[in-house]
C-alpha cells in the first residue's frame, strides 16, 4: 500500500491506533484531514516506520503544537508535504 486516504471520515484517535499495527513501509501519502483525531493519533503515528513518507495531511483536525512536537521526532527523510492548515496550532 502506497497512499491511505481517509480524509472526511469518522476516523478517531483509536482508530489510527489500530491502523498502526498494519505494515506501512511502503506508504507515502497519507492524508487524514478534516477528521476527528487529535495529537493522541499523531502520537501513534510517530510510531510507525514511515521511511517513505513524501506527503502527510493533517488538515481541518484537532492537532495542536502538541502534535507538531511529535511531528519532529520523526525520521520523515523524504517527506516533501506536510499540510498543517485549519488546525489548532499556534
Amino acid at each position: 500500500l502506497q497512499e491511505l486516504y481517509l480524509d472526511n471520515t469518522e476516523i478517531t484517535d483509536l482508530t489510527v491506533k489500530h491502523l498502526i499495527k498494519c505494515d506501512f513501509k511502503q506508504l507515502q501519502k497519507l492524508y487524514l484531514s478534516e477528521t476527528k483525531i487529535t495529537d493522541k493519533a499523531v502520537e501513534h503515528l510517530i510510531k510507525c516506520n514511515f521511511i517513505q513518507m513524501l506527503e502527510l495531511d493533517l488538515s481541518s483536525t484537532k492537532i495542536t503544537d502538541i502534535a507538531v512536537e511529535h511531528l519532529v521526532k520523526c525520521d520523515f527523510k523524504q517527506l516533501e508535504k506536510l499540510n498543517l492548515s485549519f488546525t489548532d496550532i499556534t
